[in-house]
């Protein structure tokens, strides 16, 4: 079986209908405690990097490989 890989910090919130792609983080930054807030129907592609205190609203497309921070 292959695995995916992907990271999800704790506290992040992620809504409904969400799809992540495989080697995906979503997680804090270093040394701080805010994390990513994602809405419904999200896709998050492969790849791609959601770090610190990010609100990603409803119906968004994160391309792969992307690297979303504020």
């Amino acid at each position: 079986m292959e695995e995916l890989g992907i990271v999800i910090h704790s506290r992040a919130k992620i809504g409904c209908d969400c799809l992540v792609g495989q080697g995906v983080t979503i997680g804090g930054r270093s040394k701080m405690n805010d994390v990513p807030v994602i809405g419904d129907r999200v896709y998050v592609g492969a790849g791609a990097r959601i770090l610190g205190n990010v609100i990603i609203g409803d119906d968004v497309v994160i391309g792969a490989n992307s690297v979303v921070i504020p």
